[in-house]
């Protein structure tokens, strides 16, 4: 049977340095097939893993690791990587003027993305710090695919036990997972909800802005600035994932 498949490589913005284990960051893709598409659009409670599957499966090379144990830089780095290998560079963009309020429209070309690479200076500063409040000095995981899928988990089996579905738990379950260490110690399970429930805002603030700047050291960047083809200002968006990122429409 004829091979149609096409490859394409590509480094990890981590450079496969945020790991515990040996990552080699030269990944090499091949192109999704149909067969991949009905995988993603089949039902699941686990939406990143099925991602991750597809990408995994894709993938030519060995890095080590899955992409569903990867740091979320890297996870998006491969799905935009592999979006571009299978469809092409082009990548439509369509939003409105925060201004004047029309619709501009352009085509972005993805392999031109700046790339957010490992700084082991950043990422020592947002990966352990101090709270302001009860003092205590916390080290943060770097969050992946697997992690967040496990959150959304725990959080439909709290609303299930309880029954109360007034209270969301989210943000509880979020710092539970993104803390790895709190004053150079692993947490208590038995305990470790509990001293989260009894947090002060303000350490709960600090630690979910500091896992939100982690996540987002590594990466690619997705923020942009557009100028309107109505009233010529100039304004900034980000690059969204439409039903057009797994599916272009095409001008025919």
């Amino acid at each position: 049977m004829a091979d149609y498949t096409i490859n394409g490589t590509c480094t990890l913005p981590s450079e496969g340095k945020v790991y515990d284990m040996v990552v080699d960051p030269q990944i090499k893709l091949r192109s999704m097939s149909t067969n991949d598409e009905m995988k993603r659009l089949s039902p699941t409670d686990t939406p990143y893993k099925t991602l991750c599957d597809i990408i995994d499966d894709c993938t030519l090379s060995s890095p080590g690791i899955s992409s569903y144990d990867m740091c979320l830089g890297d996870y998006q780095f491969l799905l935009y990587k592999l979006r571009e290998v299978t469809y092409g560079r082009n990548y439509p963009l369509s939003n409105y003027c925060p201004y004047c309020g029309c619709k501009n429209t352009a085509t972005l070309d993805l392999e031109i993305l700046p790339i957010k690479k490992y700084n082991k200076e950043d990422f020592e500063k947002y990966s352990t710090f101090k709270l302001p409040v009860s003092n205590k000095t916390v080290t943060l995981r770097p969050q992946t695919p697997r992690i967040l899928d496990k959150i959304d988990a725990q959080v439909k089996e709290f609303q299930k036990k309880t029954g109360d579905k007034t209270l969301n738990p989210e943000i509880l379950f979020s710092i539970t997972n993104l803390v790895e260490t709190i004053d150079g110690r692993e947490p208590n399970l038995v305990t470790f909800e509990q001293w989260v429930r009894d947090l002060p805002m303000m350490d709960t603030n600090y630690i979910l802005a500091y896992g939100q700047k982690l996540n987002n050291l590594i990466g690619i960047d997705t923020d942009l600035q557009m100028e309107c083809e109505t009233c010529g200002l100039e304004y900034d968006t980000f690059l969204q994932t439409t039903l057009e990122f797994f599916r272009p429409a095409l001008d025919i």
